[in-house]
């Protein structure tokens, strides 16, 4: 009985890998071409380069703007981790994809570096 009430607390204590493995933020690079420019996820601020940490439970949108240099907004890509694999081969894993949903740790951030060549507003579009 003790045996079986340990196996279940063990089994509880090592899902949600990919909680575990990836945790629920992740480190994104944004490099941009020239340097200085000012990043934003609306609610903090960095000065490129930076790299920033991101909760992955959210979608990221990213504001980069320089003066003298056209604004750029982009919509980073969230795909599924393969840590969530995990779940599904460990007993009791249904647990774990729940909490890495809850989480967020079951998506990453592709790519995790990004590198943004910004546009001189003299260099305006003629269509």
């Amino acid at each position: 009985m003790m045996f079986n009430i340990l196996l279940l607390i063990c089994c509880l204590l090592l899902t949600s890998c990919a909680t575990i493995m990836n945790g629920t933020h992740q480190k994104v690079t944004v490099i941009t071409d020239p340097a200085g420019a000012t990043v934003s996820n609306g609610k903090s601020y960095w000065t490129t380069p930076a790299t920033i940490k991101l909760a992955r439970k959210n979608e990221q949108a990213l504001f980069i703007c320089k003066k003298g240099y056209k604004m750029q907004s982009l919509r980073l890509k969230r795909t599924g981790s393969s840590a969530v694999l995990g779940n599904i081969l460990m007993p009791g894993g249904f647990i774990g994809l729940g909490i890495d949903s809850l989480t967020g740790a079951q998506f990453q951030f592709v790519p995790s570096v990004l590198k943004i060549q910004l546009k001189s507003l003299q260099e305006q579009d003629v269509n």
